[in-house]
Formats: C-alpha cells, sequence, structure tokens
C-alpha cells in the first residue's frame, strides 16, 4: 500500500470518515475538519504506522496532505 493511501487510511479512521471520502495531496486540515486535537491523534498513529517521529515544527508547517505524505517519505 502506497504511503498515501496508508496514510487516509489512517486519517479516515481517526476522524470516523467515509470510506469513499476522497483524499487528494492537496486536501487541507480544515477540509477534513481535523482540529489541534485530532492533529496530535494523528500524528501519533502515522508515527507508529511509519516507525517515525514527527517534531511540533514539522506538524505546523504541514498544510496538507502532500506535506505529511512528503515528510513520512523523507524520514522513512
Amino acid at each position: 500500500m502506497s504511503t498515501f493511501k496508508k496514510a487516509c487510511e489512517i486519517i479516515s479512521e481517526q476522524l470516523g470518515l467515509s470510506a469513499d471520502f476522497d483524499f487528494s495531496e492537496e486536501t487541507t486540515w480544515e477540509e477534513i475538519n481535523a482540529d489541534s486535537l485530532d492533529l496530535v491523534e494523528i500524528v501519533m498513529s502515522i508515527e507508529d504506522e511509519f516507525q517515525i517521529e514527527i517534531d511540533d515544527d514539522a506538524v505546523s508547517s504541514m498544510r496538507n496532505m502532500g506535506d505529511l505524505v512528503a515528510y513520512i517519505e523523507e524520514e522513512k
């Protein structure tokens, strides 16, 4: 499974989104109604799944799915 698809699966599960939600690399946190607590939970799940650490500065600079996936790919 691609990094993008796995990240989408994790986020959908965390936020209770329907399985047919159409993510794109441009999907922003606002579009999926992810608040700061949601982001903390998403980051923890991403860190566990991909065995990486995401620091707070990196999280605050991520604006969309593309930013998240690029970070994961760099850290893997």
